[in-house]
């Protein structure tokens, strides 16, 4: 007899087990049919892997068919103006040969942070003439993207007007990279999607 109860209590705990098992089958299989369909990534020329919003040196990444951007945060000690924050980012990266695994600078050496001022109309970033020098088109454009996310680290929205020694650059490198002015992420990427840095 005890047999039979424990037989009926294991009965009614596998049914009961069961039940519960096919239930939350059930509830899974219609929240993945109710699930909104995934949209596939566009290729673009430069993938920004986005930082914390501070101050971001913005490194090069070789992702096969296209260039990645990559951010690595700034230390910086606080109660520094906006300005500051960005002079100090330009130097470290300028200064400092070492970049964060698998990436690389497109900066050429030598350059140096002239001036970096910031206005209503955007950030104003002075370069010695090494930027202008040398490189293919990738490097060109890879170097040009690393100072424009670098630049608008604090403000993705804000403009930058690029001078090297003092005037406006229009052509950079030895292949004659037409620069518009001022600059922001948003053109860059354009330009870059549409194959016309």
């Amino acid at each position: 007899m005890n047999d039979k109860k424990s037989f009926q209590a294991l009965t009614w705990f596998a049914g009961g087990a069961l039940a519960v098992l096919l239930a939350g089958t059930i509830m899974a299989w219609f929240g993945v049919r109710n699930l909104p369909p995934s949209v596939p990534l566009q290729p673009s020329p430069i993938v920004t892997i986005p930082g914390p919003g501070q101050a971001q040196l913005y490194w090069l990444r070789d992702a096969g068919n296209r260039l990645e951007l990559v951010a690595s945060p700034v230390a910086l000690e606080p109660g520094l103006t906006a300005e500051q924050k960005l002079q100090r980012a330009f130097n470290e990266q300028l200064s400092n040969p070492a970049t964060p695994a698998n990436t690389s600078n497109a900066i050429p050496p030598g350059t140096r942070l002239l001036a970096l001022t910031i206005k209503p109309d955007g950030v104003h970033l002075d370069l010695s003439g090494e930027f202008s020098q040398g490189g293919g088109s990738t490097a060109m454009i890879g170097r040009l993207a690393q100072v424009v996310y670098t630049a608008t680290s604090l403000d993705p929205d804000a403009a930058l007007w690029i001078n090297v020694n003092g005037k406006p650059l229009e052509l950079l490198g030895g292949e004659g990279l037409m620069v518009d002015q001022p600059m922001t992420r948003k053109i860059m990427m354009e330009s870059l999607s549409a194959g016309e840095p």
